[in-house]
């Protein structure tokens, strides 16, 4: 099993991920839509993560609701993109601002849910853990480096 097999993973705006708006943060690259994903995004796709989509929230997503439940908070949210797997994310959030479920509802009906507990923030791992394996039939091209 990968080592990432199902953990959900949000994209820095600042990383390709193909299709999806990609700016930076910048006005500049307002529509640019990369052709093709970061190495970084292509090696967690290896490693088993869910993609969640970029990190910035307003700008990838819409119809966000929050509604105290208890101490925490849920938000409810759909992309604004359709090139998701997924139709609607609920994340529910810690006072601490800690996020300790998530649950998405995939375009085929089908529900995924995590619930997090004494998340380690950072932890080392070898880069062994993320070997990419081109798919059969791709060429590989390195350029520039051992990359």
């Amino acid at each position: 099993m990968p080592v990432l097999a199902g953990v959900p993973v949000g994209i820095k705006d600042v990383l390709a991920m193909q299709g999806t708006p990609a700016t930076a943060g910048s006005l500049i690259l307002k529509g640019y839509r990369p052709p093709y994903d970061a190495t970084a995004v292509t090696r967690l796709e290896a490693a088993g993560a869910v993609l969640l989509g970029k990190l910035n929230f307003e700008k990838e997503f819409r119809n966000t609701q929050a509604r105290p439940e208890g101490n925490e908070t849920v938000i409810t949210a759909e992309p604004k993109s359709d090139n998701l797997p997924y139709s609607r994310v609920e994340f529910t959030v810690a006072p601490s601002f800690e996020i300790r479920r998530l649950r998405m509802a995939n375009l085929d009906q089908t529900t995924l849910e995590f619930a997090f507990e004494a998340e380690k923030l950072n932890p080392p791992l070898a880069n062994s853990l993320f070997q990419f394996q081109a798919p059969a039939g791709a060429e590989v091209v390195n350029e520039g480096g051992s990359g």
